[in-house]
């Protein structure tokens, strides 16, 4: 279940004050996907892959918060790589999020396919485990013929976040 606007904004604004910068809405949503997956940061939205515009776990609260921040000027789309960007207007936190630094900084080192290929697999793995199937070699089987990709790949994902 999602948080109320107001606190995910101000926990989004907190998140970007310790990211920076990043290069693309996707790149944010598999950041704070996998953040809330491997327990580097609260559960503030609510994902889903099906219907995904951007084919990996999306989040069309986490959208709306990205681009009202930059509405109101807290963040900029610079037009560079490093598209979206903190301006220095300053933002009153009622109170800070809980982020665990060394859990987010290992997500922050990832390169964006390799974001977005782990995003897919736990994704994946969600739904299925929605559906009732819980055997791990099955899940693993499945997600590899999905989405195309070797089941010793798909197996380094998961261990990731375990």
């Amino acid at each position: 279940m999602e948080l109320p606007y107001e606190t995910r904004q101000a926990q989004l604004y907190a998140l970007m004050s310790v990211i920076k910068s990043v290069s693309s809405n996707m790149m944010l949503q598999n950041v704070v996907f996998l953040s809330q997956k491997i327990g580097a940061i609260d559960n503030i939205y609510d994902f889903h892959l099906a219907d995904s515009p951007i084919g990996t776990p999306y989040s069309p609260s986490l959208e709306l918060d990205l681009l009202s921040l930059e509405n109101q000027g807290y963040l900029y789309d610079t037009g560079s790589p490093e598209c979206f960007t903190l301006t220095m207007k300053p933002y009153q936190l009622d109170s800070s999020p809980r982020i665990n630094q060394e859990k987010f900084e290992e997500i922050l080192q990832m390169d964006y396919d390799q974001l977005k290929s782990v995003a897919k697999v736990i994704q994946i793995k969600d739904e299925l485990e929605h559906a009732g199937i819980s055997d791990r070699s099955e899940i693993i089987n499945r997600t590899s013929d999905y989405l195309f990709i070797s089941r010793d790949n798909v197996q380094q994902s998961l261990d990731y976040i375990e």
